[in-house]
């Protein structure tokens, strides 16, 4: 399982990876937009902060992603500091949420980090933003995805399938685990 957290949204993406074959397989991915999942009204705005109400929203997300797929190894991709530092903390917090989720999920699951510049590297592409260049690379790289399901990924999605080739890939290549 692949993971890209956000502050309102968070790609998720499910590999399936068979090692003697070396081949990959997009199950499923897709995005979690914590905004349309609630009301101005909602209970824990008046007591807590939109932000924690957003986080909790993620967190419940990935908990079920969790029971419902049950995957081998989580991947989530680490916070970037950039200009933002109240964003980078954000991230931080969300992150050690979902890391919660998966040991509440299975404690003997491994939860791998990733920084979004290996991810990117991992698939040799420049331009991440480009739905169409992660596309190519993705393929030349024998992950098989279905066009239909191509279709309706978001960048959010399409990074969390980033960030699952790139462990994937890591265990081909037996240099997992891998931390950054």
């Amino acid at each position: 399982m692949g993971v890209d957290p956000g502050n309102t949204t968070m790609g998720v993406a499910l590999l399936d990876l068979s090692v003697p074959e070396l081949t990959m397989t997009l199950a499923h991915a897709y995005t979690v937009d914590s905004v349309k999942q609630y009301t101005p009204r909602h209970y824990l705005i008046e007591h807590r902060s939109e932000r924690h109400l957003r986080q909790k929203i993620m967190g419940r997300a990935m908990a079920r992603a969790l029971r419902f797929y049950e995957p081998d190894l989580v991947s989530i991709e680490s916070p970037f500091m950039h200009r933002l530092p109240q964003a980078f903390a954000a991230l931080t917090e969300l992150m050690l949420r979902l890391e919660d989720a998966v040991e509440t999920y299975n404690i003997s699951t491994p939860v791998t980090k990733i920084a979004p510049v290996k991810a990117k590297k991992a698939i040799g592409v420049k331009d991440i933003k480009s739905k169409a260049s992660v596309k190519d690379a993705l393929q030349k790289k024998n992950v098989a995805i279905l066009e239909r399901q191509w279709q309706t990924m978001d960048e959010h999605s399409i990074d969390a399938t980033v960030v699952a080739f790139t462990i994937a890939q890591q265990i081909i290549d037996g240099e997992y685990p891998y931390e950054v």
